[in-house]
């Protein structure tokens, strides 16, 4: 076998760390061109204004623009529902809270009735006796 054959089969290793010697992590594309395509970036990478532009993809592209948009137009959608989700948690949430806070009033409310009729219960047996 040639050594230019051998070359040309060298894969290139995958990166644990960038120039400025941080851990690199995985992030997922969402962009129309790599939809859920799984990267390795610097952490540095998405903060503004960073002059940092490492990155090393993971998965392969994919070639055929049909299935890219797709799966861009699932996480589209994936992030309406999520969105959708969240302010209907927040509605359903102060909706427990309102009822909550109006079950607490009438608890307070009943113990008063209670207490009142108990107190008119005495007055009425003590009025009673005294008339007697």
């Amino acid at each position: 076998m040639s050594s230019s054959s051998s070359t040309s089969n060298w894969i290139r290793p995958i990166p644990t760390h960038y120039f400025c010697d941080l851990p690199v992590v995985e992030r997922t594309s969402h962009t129309p061109a790599n939809p859920a395509r799984r990267f390795l970036c610097c952490p540095k990478h998405s903060e503004s204004g960073s002059q940092c532009r490492f990155y090393h993809f993971l998965d392969p592209e994919i070639s055929n623009g049909y299935y890219r948009n797709e799966m861009h137009n699932l996480y589209i959608q994936l992030q309406q529902a999520r969105r959708e989700m969240q302010v209907q948690e927040y509605t359903y949430r102060t909706r427990i809270h309102d009822l909550e806070s109006q079950l607490n009033e009438r608890t307070v409310t009943g113990d008063c009735y209670k207490k009142a009729v108990v107190v008119v219960i005495i007055v009425v047996f003590v009025m009673y006796f005294l008339t007697n």
